[in-house]
């Protein structure tokens, strides 16, 4: 489900509504509690006509009682969800996403109606360079811990899983570098296939699932090579067979083109197309404007290590917010 932040009282978010609004379930509105609601542009309330809204008052305890009111009182009597914030947004996460949940309901239930449950995802965190990218993949897999806020991994709270726990998490995703990391004294075959013998599978399964997957990235027949016999494009290949012979839920992909040449980046792509076609969700973290734009996926954008955009089939966006 796509959920589109939009502030109360800015032009530029009413123009990029009305861009965007065909792609949006959900619109959470964030108005200042303190001022009164004479100031709020009722335009938001044209352009998001049926659908689902939540409000969020922030700053309420700074605000007059009789203001903060008057601002749930209008809002529930137009059918939103209205949750107050304090000055330091001290809400728990589940407030919201139960918020979230009832606000979203009826696109729930339609989805359930036409047998759509937990589709794949494919999303792309694009900004400029040293903006935050990898480090927000890094948090995914626990390789850093986040110093404020939670990050939250298939409904685990990677940054309070202890260090003994931190195999468990990393046995569901797949993870694929820039640098490749591959075993310099191993083959392609051994490579993938060592990502399966430490977790104890039997050698029938392995070599199975190995060559499905090599079939899958145009390596079949490569399987004696070692790493240095390899172009980049192709060891990149094997880093993303490796990444999903486990066959993960989530591909956490960290600037996987950077060290390619434009079709050789394109080639990649297509193979992670073809992955996420077949159920899994994709995480991307790239500075390359083509991929994005070609690509057409669903975009987030990082600017100074906060969230500035979330768009559905978007492109790259060098915009300073």
């Amino acid at each position: 489900m796509n959920v589109q932040w939009y502030p109360g009282h800015m032009t530029k978010a009413k123009r990029q509504m009305q861009e965007d609004i065909k792609l949006i379930d959900l619109i959470i509105e964030l108005v200042d509690a303190r001022v009164p609601l004479s100031s709020r542009n009722p335009d938001i309330d044209k352009l998001a006509k049926n659908k689902a809204r939540i409000v969020l008052l922030n700053k309420s305890d700074l605000a007059d009682d009789t203001v903060t009111d008057e601002w749930i009182t209008y809002f529930k009597d137009k059918g939103f969800y209205c949750l107050k914030l304090n000055s330091r947004l001290n809400v728990s996460n589940r407030a919201v996403n139960n918020l979230i949940t009832a606000a979203c309901s009826a696109k729930i239930e339609r989805d359930r109606a036409r047998g759509i449950k937990n589709r794949s995802i494919k999303a792309m965190i694009v900004g400029i360079p040293n903006v935050g990218k990898s480090t927000f993949i890094k948090m995914l897999y626990r390789e850093e811990k986040p110093t404020k806020g939670t990050v939250f991994v298939g409904g685990l709270n990677v940054g309070k899983l202890r260090n003994r726990k931190v195999y468990a998490l990393r046995r569901k995703l797949g993870v694929v570098f820039q640098d490749f990391k591959l075993l310099p004294k191993l083959t392609v075959y051994e490579n993938v296939a060592f990502a399966m013998e430490v977790l104890g599978y039997d050698k029938k399964e392995i070599h199975k699932r190995v060559m499905d997957v090599l079939d899958l990235v145009g390596l079949k027949n490569k399987v004696r090579q070692f790493p240095d016999q390899l172009s980049g494009g192709e060891q990149q290949r094997v880093v993303i067979a490796r990444a999903i012979v486990n066959k993960p839920k989530l591909l956490i992909c960290d600037e996987p083109t950077g060290n390619l040449d434009p079709d050789t980046s394109m080639e990649i792509m297509k193979v992670l197309d073809e992955i996420n076609a077949m159920g899994t969700t994709i995480i991307m973290a790239t500075h390359d404007r083509d991929i994005v734009d070609k690509m057409k996926k669903r975009v987030i954008v990082l600017d100074r290590g906060r969230l500035a955009k979330d768009i559905e089939k978007g492109s790259y966006c060098n915009e300073k917010f």
